[in-house]
């Protein structure tokens, strides 16, 4: 078996955490093993490894696998020469954590061993890399090794639009080998981040009728997006948890272990940029017609909050019946700076750069569900937001919100008619 080349050394090893057995060892694996210029380096790790019990072993294999990556490598590969079979089975999990063709070498060898137990592992093993993208050689029916394509990776994501609280619906779904389709439906805010969740395993044309019914559907507003965009759109919702200091769902847990693993790079604007030119928008004229965003279904529900809204009627009511005898143009010009008094407290900094967040993701699903003008007005309306100086009480979109938001407002707490939820199709609901 040929030797593994000697790895350079690296300043700041990485720090490894086991959640088992083991914590004091394994961060002297971590710089050892980036170190490590000859097998005789790695032996004491070898001995400690084997000394460990099984169920903490198998935890501290995997984590060291993916914290170092290629740099485990060298180990790994020198534990599958073992004779104890419990820890080739480990070191095989670990292994197929490292997405590289090293990986698939190591555990190539062990897919035509003797032990049928050691041989199974070995092939899901590789299966395993093959699903990750990860050109494998591995044993066709025959016994001959053969050499096979990957996998063909599945993975999608679905939008849905924004509801007039910032709430909307995330769904990816990724292809698990030899189990079918894992779809993970979350519900997430703007604000307090990821409130529910919900995981299913469903077989391949399950998920493609599910995702045929919520994108066929003329009531619903669902965009599919590029796999990478939605793991950065449910990590900025996680990125806002963590800011409100509001905990994810319980149910979340294994999505956010499969967030940390996940390598796609973040984006640094919205999707609807790579699918439109904002330089060449002609702004003025989209954002004169921006009232008429509110035509558009999936802007049915975008009022504003009745605690913003009802103290704003109880104010303009007030100074409408005012018993002080004033003149008609005066009660207008109180009436007006009570509007703009609302205004240029909800769209404040935060206000202004909330509500251009919204209309940038709408503007791509309306783009997406072939509303292509919508859109380019969506994004006019979220650059003028964005813009120095904005002056958001001309803004025939800001006025057209509070105009409506004021129409819907019930005549009293607790009448009419609630927004609709967020549903998850698997399950849970806000």
């Amino acid at each position: 078996m040929p030797k593994p080349k000697p790895r350079p050394v690296k300043a700041k090893p990485p720090t490894v955490t086991l959640t088992a057995g083991g914590q004091t060892a394994l961060a002297a694996w971590s710089t050892a093993l980036l170190e490590a210029a000859s097998l005789s380096a790695i032996a004491p790790i070898v001995e400690q490894v084997k000394s460990y019990d099984s169920a903490d072993r198998a935890e501290a294999l995997k984590q060291v696998a993916r914290e170092l990556k290629d740099d485990s490598l060298p180990l790994l590969r020198e534990l599958t020469t073992t004779e104890d079979r419990a820890l080739q089975l480990d070191t095989l999990v670990a292994t197929s954590q490292v997405r590289s063709e090293e990986a698939a070498e190591i555990i190539s060898p062990l897919a035509e061993h003797g032990d049928a137990e050691v041989r199974k592992a070995a092939r899901r093993a590789l299966e395993h890399l093959r699903s990750l993208g990860v050109r494998a050689t591995v044993p066709m029916g025959s016994g001959i090794i053969g050499e096979a394509e990957p996998i063909e990776r599945f993975q999608e994501a679905l939008l849905s639009s924004i509801n007039g609280l910032g709430q909307r619906m995330l769904s990816l779904a990724q292809r698990v080998p030899g189990r079918g389709i894992a779809v993970a439906q979350v519900a997430v805010d703007e604000v307090r981040g990821v409130y529910d969740c919900a995981v299913a395993l469903v077989r391949r044309h399950e998920y493609d009728a599910m995702a045929q019914a919520l994108t066929g559907d003329p009531t619903r507003a669902i965009a599919s997006a590029p796999w990478e965009y939605g793991v950065h759109l449910l990590r900025e919702a996680r990125a806002a948890n963590d800011a409100s200091q509001t905990p994810p769902p319980e149910s979340f847990h294994d999505l956010d272990l499969i967030l940390a693993e996940e390598k796609c790079e973040p984006y640094a604007r919205a999707l609807v940029y790579e699918h439109l030119n904002a330089e060449a928008l002609d702004r003025p004229a989209l954002v004169a017609a921006s009232a008429a965003l509110f035509d558009q279904p999936m802007f049915m529900y975008w009022v504003l909050p009745q605690e913003v809204v009802r103290p704003l009627a109880d104010q303009l009511k007030d100074a409408g019946e005012s018993w002080v005898v004033i003149s008609e143009s005066a009660q207008q010009e109180r009436m007006a700076s009570i509007m703009r008094d609302t205004v240029e407290r909800v769209f404040d900094a935060t206000g202004r750069a909330r509500y251009a967040r919204r209309l940038e993701e709408m503007a791509y699903l309306l783009l997406d569900t072939g509303h292509a003008e919508a859109g380019r007005v969506a994004l006019a309306v979220a650059l003028d937001l964005k813009a120095e100086g904005c002056e958001t009480t001309t803004l025939p979109f800001v006025q057209t919100l509070i105009g409506r938001s004021l129409t819907a407002l019930p005549s009293s707490q607790g009448d009419g008619d609630d927004e609709p939820r967020i549903a998850l199709p698997y399950g849970g609901a806000r």
